[in-house]
């Protein structure tokens, strides 16, 4: 069993630790740091955690073998660095850093340390988009010519207005920071590098961040993508794909439903037939468990974690590309891809 510590007891450092404890049998959850000390008393108790005043306390303990954090955006490079050189396994909540230059530094870190760095992309685990990518691969959705995702929570309206999450240093571009990058990532898996994004963002209704945040992107591949992402409605999520076989759509903020319809045969006078959709339901499933599980197993086998680190670096560097766009409202290219 593997020993991990959480550091930051925020809503989603709990969702993390409940995800796992006395459900999981790769990892679980033995220590716990929060910046409020206070606030987390509760929780460790009811958890079984120990509870630190510092993350070097955590760092130091031999009993830890791994460390998850899901603190503020800003802090990650530096903890992926700190954990890295003290041996530890780490796992960072999305996204992996705000800068390309800071992604860097902590790749590089965990590299030379030879610790499983792990990102917290747990749509990537899902049955429906596990399944989407095997149709991809197997080209029965034929040439895909485009994507369109989109994804909404009233987390612009909700939030309280001392929250970090509402610190436009550490949430630049509207949702991007807590509902696009997820999509991104699935792009990135599904169809390789993006080479160019556009980006308008605006602030309509919320009061402190955009509300409002389209993206446009084009590929290496020569399909194009779109993703419009809301802080200012209700919850939902949605991931489309297009192909001149079928399109394919993942729907529902909890992925359950992947809907595909084939393309239709040509009736005569032009009209195409009208075709039942193939439903594929998926219930009850925790990505969240998946992913910690995934991380839990790579530690035991010294095997990589199945986000590869291209993925990662590009992720970031899409990302900072999206939020220079949103910034000067012009298309921003991306450099060829390096050698990693």
């Amino acid at each position: 069993m593997i020993n991990a510590a959480i550091v930051g007891l925020g809503w989603w450092g709990k969702t993390l630790v409940e995800s796992v404890q006395d459900k999981s049998d790769v990892i679980r959850f033995t220590a716990a740091h929060n910046r409020t000390r206070a606030k987390g008393e509760e929780f460790c108790r009811a958890k079984n955690l120990k509870l630190h005043n510092d993350i070097s306390t955590i760092l130091a303990d031999p009993s830890i073998d791994a460390v998850v954090y899901a603190a503020k955006h800003n802090e990650r490079t530096d903890q992926v660095v700190q954990t890295a050189k003290a041996g530890k396994h780490v796992f960072v909540e999305k996204p992996f850093a705000l800068h390309l230059n800071a992604a860097d530094a902590a790749l590089a870190a965990a590299a030379k340390a030879g610790v499983v760095l792990a990102v917290g992309y747990q749509r990537r685990f899902h049955p429906s988009m596990v399944e989407l990518k095997r149709r991809l691969q197997s080209g029965s959705l034929g040439t895909i010519t485009q994507c369109a995702g989109d994804a909404s929570a009233p987390v612009g309206l909700r939030l309280p207005k001392d929250s970090w999450r509402l610190d436009p240093s550490e949430v630049p571009a509207g949702g991007l920071t807590a509902l696009g990058v997820h999509v991104v990532d699935n792009m990135i898996d599904l169809f390789g590098r993006i080479d160019e994004v556009y980006c308008m963002s605006r602030r309509r209704v919320a009061p402190h961040i955009d509300d409002g945040t389209t993206i446009v992107f084009g590929f290496a591949s020569g399909m194009v993508g779109s993703l419009v992402m809301s802080t200012a409605s209700a919850m939902n999520y949605r991931f489309a794909v297009y192909g001149t076989k079928a399109m394919a759509e993942i729907s529902t903020p909890s992925l359950d439903l992947l809907r595909v319809v084939a393309v239709p045969e040509v009736m005569p006078h032009g009209q195409p037939a009208a075709l039942p959709p193939e439903i594929i339901e998926t219930r009850n499933f925790d990505p969240l468990r998946a992913e910690l599980d995934a991380f839990g197993n790579a530690i035991r086998t010294k095997t990589a974690y199945p986000i590869p680190v291209a993925d990662i670096r590009h992720g970031v560097e899409v990302f900072e590309a999206i939020v220079s766009a949103s910034r000067s409202g012009q298309p921003v290219k991306l450099l060829p891809a390096r050698n990693q």
